[in-house]
């Protein structure tokens, strides 16, 4: 990755917020403010089988 601007939404489980990291600075936003097709990196969290459900979706 050459030079440039970056930015990072970021999850935070424990405390049930979103984050936006950018060069400088730290910010807490809304889920709806983040939501966009132009995302491009995704990282998953693994999730034990005891903890999670699984139901059906007809979408």
């Amino acid at each position: 990755m050459g030079g440039g601007h970056y930015t990072a939404y970021v999850y935070h489980d424990s405390e049930d917020k979103w984050y936006d990291f950018d060069d400088r600075h730290v910010s807490h936003v809304s889920l709806d403010s983040i939501k966009s097709s132009a995302a491009y990196v995704l990282f998953y969290k693994r999730v034990h089988a005891t903890t999670c459900s699984v139901t059906e979706s007809t979408q």
